[in-house]
């Protein structure tokens, strides 16, 4: 099976010459490139929730529409990595050089800060594979309580449940687990980023965990936003729940009542959008 390692670059404030970036798998080098990128994009994820209360004197709709914007590298590196090179106690190591600050008499002048993110490994066909994608991003909104209303029906312990964080990192985590993490993808002068590499659900990706948590992947509001601007794929994730309260005896009825009309989280298509991040 073949995957896709992909990585964004970008350098903030640059000193004297572009950085140096390594890539290495199980510590063998693969690529070696100059961190030349200094510009973003600006990507986005929308997701549309529709709550309808009833009873027998009134219909009311409450709709919420959210759009999460982020910004991220607007080059990537995409390398092509064959599952035979991969192993379940394997490495993925990302080494920035040459990225020199200009200190003078102890104090700093310009600084030079380079970002390796997002930092994802997942399979080439499921890059592809819209229909695969969609049910995994679908499933993962649900885990989240994407679903309108329906996280307050879950514990907070639940919805924050840990969970393996998939396909990889970037530097803006929804999950207090990811808290802290995103500062692993971005520095000054020299540094390294390690990633243990694994094998989950019968697919390999990258993780900071020394044991996997039980449970379906945690792919972040990012990861949404990203897939859809690297594949040239637009979607907004839609919704619906309603709450009726028609001839409802109890509490425990009405709750009951109101779980079997949740409909599932869908994705719902709209104009592609164009994008040109590759080099």
């Amino acid at each position: 099976m073949k995957y896709n390692l992909i990585l964004g670059y970008q350098l903030f404030e640059k000193n004297l010459e572009f950085p140096t970036v390594r890539v290495f798998i199980n510590d063998i080098l693969i690529d070696e490139f100059v961190c030349d990128n200094e510009n973003s994009s600006k990507i986005k994820t929308v997701y549309d929730e529709n709550l309808t209360t009833a009873n027998e004197t009134y219909t009311k709709i409450h709709r919420i529409k959210q759009t999460f914007t982020f910004s991220t590298p607007s080059k990537l590196k995409i390398y092509e990595i064959d599952s035979s090179t991969l192993s379940d106690k394997g490495s993925l190591k990302i080494q920035v050089v040459n990225n020199n600050s200009d200190y003078n008499n102890g104090f700093m002048n310009k600084r030079a800060l380079a970002m390796i993110s997002p930092v994802f490994l997942l399979p080439k066909w499921l890059v592809d594979d819209e229909v695969t994608m969609g049910r995994i991003i679908k499933k993962s909104c649900y885990l989240k309580g994407k679903t309108p209303g329906y996280w307050k029906m879950r514990s907070k312990e639940y919805l924050e449940k840990e969970r393996v964080i998939w396909p990889g990192y970037c530097n803006y985590p929804d999950n207090r687990y990811e808290v802290g993490q995103e500062d692993l993808l971005v520095s000054g002068g020299k540094f390294d980023v390690i990633f243990k590499i694994k094998k989950k659900h019968g697919i390999y990706f990258i993780t900071k965990d020394e044991e996997l948590p039980i449970g379906f992947f945690h792919t972040d509001d990012f990861f949404h936003a990203f897939y859809q601007w690297k594949n040239n794929y637009q979607f907004y994730i839609y919704g619906e729940r309603k709450y009726d309260h028609t001839n409802t005896s109890s509490i425990s009825n009405e709750m009951n009542n109101d779980m079997n009309n949740v409909r599932p989280v869908e994705l719902v298509k709209v104009n592609n959008i164009n994008t040109d991040n590759e080099d």
